[in-house]
């Protein structure tokens, strides 16, 4: 109805429809940063009307048409999300919600390659921006897991391995973190052995998977060690030890293995000598009478300080003093199989002071006219004594006098002188020479054919005269020649040519050798025959 101000009045009818406006809806779901939030449009229309058209605007100056939008934000923060809607019919509607986009954690670790059944040291550095990491997803590849912050995993199989570790937030956003891991195998340690006596030989058997076996640790159990592959040892004393054998590989992977063995040795050190009682400057001959063997070192010690490496030595000892001297003997054997033995006797061997034989005699110069000595007798260290003349007679007398033969000869004298025991001896021997004398008798007067005697005069020799260099001559006052002779066994008769020489005073010359040297002797003089 209108009405004009005039008060004029008209009316008109026409029929109005109403359609109902979209009642616009919609849900969020993810808020976490770059990992999508989801939008999806929930609006409804009422009757036969539809939804023609939809208009989303994010809230960080981008827009969007779908009805389900996946919208990655680029920061943290508050974020009003507007839907608008509209019908078929050119009805609209909006809604405004708030979205809170949350940091997603940082999922960091470190982890260092070790060895097969050893525990992985694992470093968690994960963080977040703003809230809190409330929890943590280990996987170790292995079909093993974990939740703890740093879990203690040790793995049973060399290999590489793919760690992952997830970390989710308070916000429940995630991250993952994934590192590859190589687990190194561990040596195999073994070892045989061999033994004889107190030597031992081990022969390394260890073997590793992969990589090489770099050093090796020998404990022998007696508080000795090595540090080579194939060791050599020698033990001291019989008895069970147990041995160890540590390897360590290329990357340091650690194994231990230990044996007991047994140690036994059965050889024995021993030796025989020739004597055991012996005088000052004697020898010994030693001789090794151990266990049999092929060969090895050979060590004797004696308590006088000699020492020897031959298997039989011939050892001198001396004693210069005045009782007899212990000598103690240490020997010691180690064969080159490892055997090794040695045996000890004290005061095994006695050596006697020796004693010096010697002596001097008077007279010094004795002769056939003096041929009696008498012996001083100046040896040391001597109880008794035997003496040996020369002359088939002996005395034991300290000191003795002995008279030789009236003979031109030489004797050997010999004194053994012995100690108290009577185990030692010394002799002393020297030459004494009964010196020949030149004795002779010649007679003043002779009377030829007056009788049975003093018929000839002829010179009587008692010694040192030499008959076959001897010439006797007379002769008469006129000087000549009345008689001569080579044989001092013929004597002048008184005849000059087979005629009796008259009765007067004749000159006698004799010439000879002595028979103690080549030594010229010419004696002369006078002689009266008497008728």
């Amino acid at each position: 109805i209108v009405e004009t101000n005039l008060g004029c009045t008209d009316t008109a009818a026409q029929t109005i429809t109403i359609h109902p406006s979209p009642v616009v809806d919609l849900s969020i779901n993810g808020n976490c940063l770059n990992e999508g939030t989801i939008l999806a449009d929930l609006t409804t229309i009422a009757g036969s009307s539809s939804i023609d058209s939809i208009h989303w605007q994010f809230g960080d100056n981008t827009f969007g048409n779908d009805s389900i939008e996946n919208h990655n934000y680029n920061a943290t923060g508050t974020y009003s999300v507007q839907l608008f809607a509209q019908s078929d019919q050119g009805c609209a509607d909006s809604l405004v919600q708030t979205v809170f986009v949350n940091p997603n954690p940082l999922a960091d670790f470190s982890i260092a390659d070790t060895c097969v059944f050893q525990s992985i040291n694992l470093n968690n550095n994960s963080n977040i921006a703003s809230g809190t990491i409330t929890s943590y997803e280990w996987d170790f590849g292995d079909n093993s897991n974990s939740n703890l912050f740093e879990p203690n995993h040790p793995f049973n199989q060399a290999g590489v391995y793919n760690v992952q570790l997830v970390a989710i937030s308070d916000s429940a956003c995630t991250d993952t973190s994934n590192l590859s891991l190589t687990i190194h195998p561990q040596p195999l340690s073994d070892f045989t052995f061999t033994s004889s006596c107190f030597n031992a030989s081990f022969i390394d058997a260890s073997n590793i998977a992969s990589g090489s076996i770099n050093d090796y640790a020998w404990d022998f159990g007696d508080m000795n060690t090595a540090s080579i592959q194939n060791p050599n040892y020698i033990y001291t004393a019989n008895g069970n030890y147990t041995v160890s054998l540590q390897t360590i590989s290329d990357f340091g992977c650690v194994h231990d293995t230990s044996k007991n063995i047994n140690i036994f040795n059965n050889f024995t050190a021993d030796f025989v000598l020739s004597n055991s009682q012996i005088c000052s400057g004697d020898c010994i001959q030693f001789s090794d009478s151990s266990t049999v063997h092929t060969s090895g070192t050979y060590t004797w010690a004696f308590s006088d300080g000699q020492t020897s490496n031959l298997k039989n030595p011939l050892v001198c000892f001396q004693n210069s003093g005045e009782i007899p001297l212990g000598i103690d003997v240490q020997y010691k054997v180690e064969t080159h199989s490892g055997c090794v033995d040695s045996i000890t006797y004290t005061n095994y061997i006695q050596v006697y002071p020796r004693p010096t034989a010697y002596f001097t005699y008077t007279p010094e110069d004795p002769s056939i006219s003096n041929p009696y000595l008498v012996f001083q007798n100046q040896s040391t260290n001597a109880g008794s004594f035997t003496w040996n003349f020369g002359d088939n007679e002996t005395s034991a007398v300290v000191s003795p006098s002995h008279v030789y033969p009236e003979i031109a000869k030489e004797y050997s004298v010999v004194l053994t002188a012995y100690d108290q025991s009577a185990n030692c001896h010394d002799t002393y021997q020297t030459t004494i020479s009964i010196a020949d004398e030149i004795l002779f008798f010649i007679p003043n007067a002779f009377s030829p054919n007056s009788g049975s005697i003093n018929n000839t005069f002829q010179p009587e020799f008692t010694s040192g005269v030499d008959i076959y260099n001897f010439r006797m001559q007379l002769f008469n006052r006129w000087g000549e020649i009345v008689f001569e002779t080579q044989d001092p066994s013929i004597g002048w008769d008184g005849q000059y040519q087979n005629q009796f020489v008259a009765q007067a005073a004749y000159v006698w010359k004799i010439d000879f050798t002595e028979t103690m040297s080549d030594k010229k002797h010419t004696y002369s003089g006078y002689v009266t025959l008497v008728r």
